[in-house]
């Protein structure tokens, strides 16, 4: 134990000098002009100073009576290690910010397996959390917009089905925080700030990730404690509260559903009353017995169709269009399967119109 004073003490000594000195002075050192060759020399002491002071202390101070002491001063290794080199890399690269935390996610999965076998459960445990922390934060300075609260409830809920799988309450716990955090971040921040489109996006992410989760905490049986299974009843019910408010909101905000829907009928009103014609017309049509009108009709119907696809379809957002390609694929599947489930009744009632039209 003693033996790993002077490399702590060197640790924060050299993080004071990059810290409380002057940090511009630590970056000058990969002039602009030298392009990434100058800027590779800073990496590579980084890296070394990481690995050779940081890192090994997990390790090296593997005394079950101070692993909580271990356990601290890994996290503040790794906060002001990933600062700095998140500063630095902002500065230089700031395309490859998210790149940096996966990479820094990495080193600490690597550490987590190196401490999961020599035995040092305490050691292992900070090391992935650690990891999961970094990829958060790699969601949060690479992702823009409402794709922040989506990794983060993505991550979450499979976090949350890895630690069911394995039995793990520790991944569990992780995955309620980053779905809290997805929660948060899409009810304080995009409620307001993101229109119609990404905010209705994010809200059906939310809300499905927390069902899932309800869902599966409900139905896990004696696999989870007394606690955990109360939990689900307030993810239920935060579930279905939360719904109420995402609805109230596209319903209040003039940029939500009401608010784009007031103006796409505004200016398709007319439009849409000739093909809502058409479209009863066929309806109607494709009910009577006469084949010829039924196929007549049936043909405008899929001019209008196809004018609905390719001219009316293309003008719209890609967002609206992924929404619109979802509920006509839904709808699409739902006709088909009540076509395959009633088929044969189908059939009998043409059949029946047959002999009543050779009558």
């Amino acid at each position: 134990m003693a033996g790993g004073y002077p490399a702590l003490a060197g640790s924060y000594i050299t993080y004071a000098l990059f810290f409380f000195g002057e940090p511009v002075e630590v970056i000058r050192w990969g002039n602009p002009a030298l392009g990434v060759p100058g800027i590779v020399w800073i990496a590579a002491l980084y890296l070394a100073l990481f690995f050779g002071l940081f890192c090994a202390l997990g390790v090296l101070l593997r005394d079950d009576a101070l692993h909580i002491q271990n356990s601290v001063l890994g996290v503040i290794n790794a906060v002001l290690g990933f600062g700095f080199g998140l500063a630095l890399v902002m500065h230089w690269w700031h395309s490859a910010r998210g790149v940096f935390a996966v990479l820094f996610a990495a080193v600490y999965l690597y550490l987590a397996y190196v401490a999961k076998r020599r035995n040092l459960v305490n050691m292992f445990e900070v090391f992935f959390v650690l990891c999961i922390a970094s990829l958060a934060v790699a969601i949060f300075v690479q992702l823009r917009s409402v794709w922040i609260a989506i990794g983060w409830v993505l991550l979450g809920a499979l976090l949350f089905h890895g630690g069911l799988r394995v039995r793990n309450l520790g991944l569990r716990i992780l995955g309620y925080v980053l779905l809290g955090l997805g929660v948060l971040r899409s009810l304080l921040f995009d409620s307001y700030r993101l229109d119609f489109g990404e905010r209705t996006l994010g809200f059906f992410v939310v809300l499905a990730g927390l069902a899932y989760v309800a869902k599966r905490v409900g139905s896990a049986g004696g696999e989870l404690s007394s606690d955990e299974k109360v939990l689900s009843r307030v993810l239920f019910g935060a579930d279905v509260l939360l719904a109420v408010i995402f609805v109230a909101i596209e319903i209040i905000d003039g940029r939500g559903f009401l608010g784009l829907l007031r103006v796409m009928v505004g200016r398709s009103c007319s439009l849409w009353r000739g093909r809502s014609w058409r479209l009863g017309l066929s309806l109607r049509d494709l009910c009577v017995s006469r084949q010829w009108r039924g196929i007549w009709v049936l043909g405008l119907f899929a001019l209008t169709v196809l004018k609905l696809l390719v001219v009316d379809f293309a003008a719209l957002a890609t967002i609206y269009r992924t929404i619109v390609s979802i509920v006509v694929g839904l709808f699409a599947l739902g006709v088909s399967f009540v076509y395959v489930r009633n088929k044969d009744k189908i059939d009998a009632l043409l059949e029946e119109g047959k002999e009543e039209e050779k009558s």
